[in-house]
């Protein structure tokens, strides 16, 4: 499977995916079970983009890409740390509403 860049985001995302359709165990959470919600979509695309900011600084050590992709590359890693803590943030800020309302 090839993939198409039309964005960075785009491509890490492609890149994931064909990764764990390679991969012969499914991908997983630190507690075993399979990533839900946001929050675990954006777990998975910030490590993806960790995967990808790696193997390009270690491109650009060899000489193989610009000093600009790699640059380009963590910007989508901090996008992605970002989008993390946003949706996990979220996920917090709706389980205190949800105990508020429920009177707990």
């Amino acid at each position: 499977m090839r993939c198409k860049k039309s964005s960075d985001v785009d491509a890490l995302r492609c890149q994931y995916y064909v990764h764990s359709a390679r991969s012969k165990r499914p991908s997983r959470s630190r507690s075993g079970r399979p990533p839900v919600g946001v929050a675990g979509a954006a777990r998975l695309v910030k490590a993806a983009s960790r995967r990808f900011l790696d193997q390009t600084r270690a491109q650009r050590q060899y000489g193989g890409v610009s000093q600009l992709t790699v640059l380009t590359a963590q910007r989508s890693y901090l996008s992605a740390s970002m989008a993390r803590v946003r949706a996990e943030a979220a996920r917090l800020s709706d389980g205190a509403a949800f105990s508020t309302a429920t009177g707990g």
